[in-house]
């Protein structure tokens, strides 16, 4: 124990050129470097050294090597620790679409090595996602426009069929009209057949007026004048070659 303890403080106090030899303290797996948070080992040149750390759930994570230059599209994967032993990180590339990467942890001093988890997470699901809401709204956008081009459609299909309702609704009045002059003409062309039979039959028969009967049988005297003023205007209206025919059918109607 008095060993461990003198090595100890003979660490502390020695220079980071000579902190850099991997010494072992006795536990299997372990080395003093890779477990000491003081631990700064020699400059390398174009790379940085990441101290260990506790994390929040006390686990310890030895410190790394990192590149200074950054490149582009890369992830740095860092380096572990296996016994006294260091193994350099590894540049890895992010553009894996439907995959994230778990980085790798150590787990009771072992190393375990990141993966590749076949799922949308991390970056290249948030850019996965990203594209696809583009999507969705650019299909969205599409459907709405498609809807818009319907419901014009149809306002001018529904002013059409107005237009076409309003002309047949005209066309329906124009033959009601047709119709009501059709059946007024009927109405006239009935009632003056109807006289001229009457008249035609009363001429035949030989029959006269009843006002004319009335005054032949006494009290017409204005009455049979006029007849007699209107034979006479016939007689003298009468052509020479008719005047016998006229004024016998005048002396036998006296």
């Amino acid at each position: 124990m008095f060993t461990s303890l003198a090595l100890l403080f003979a660490l502390s106090t020695s220079t980071p050129a000579e902190a850099g030899v991997v010494v072992s303290i006795g536990l299997p797996g372990f080395s003093i470097n890779a477990w000491s948070p003081h631990y700064v080992p020699a400059a390398r040149s174009g790379w940085s050294w990441v101290a260990g750390h506790y994390d929040a759930w006390g686990e310890w994570h030895p410190g790394h090597w990192r590149p200074l230059a950054a490149r582009a599209g890369y992830d740095w994967v860092p380096g572990y620790w296996v016994g006294a032993h260091y193994y350099d990180g590894y540049w890895r590339s992010y553009n894996r679409v439907g995959y994230s990467w778990v980085s790798g942890y150590y787990s009771r001093g072992v190393w375990c090595e990141g993966y590749w988890h076949d799922g949308h997470n991390g970056r290249v699901y948030e850019r996965h996602e990203a594209r696809q809401e583009y999507r969705e709204d650019r299909h969205e956008a599409r459907e709405d426009r498609r809807e818009y081009r319907e419901d014009r459609q149809e306002r001018v299909e529904d002013r059409h069929e107005a237009r076409e309702d309003r002309q047949e609704r005209g066309e329906d009045r124009r033959e009601a009209r047709d119709d009501r002059h059709d059946r007024g003409d009927d109405r006239s062309g009935s009632s003056s057949s109807s006289s001229a039979t009457a008249s035609s039959s009363s001429s035949s028969s030989g029959h006269q007026p009843a006002d004319h009967r009335s005054a032949q049988r006494g009290g017409g005297t204005a009455k049979s004048g006029k007849s007699t003023s209107s034979a006479a205007a016939t007689v003298a209206s009468v052509k020479p070659g008719k005047s016998s025919s006229v004024s016998s059918r005048t002396k036998s109607k006296k």
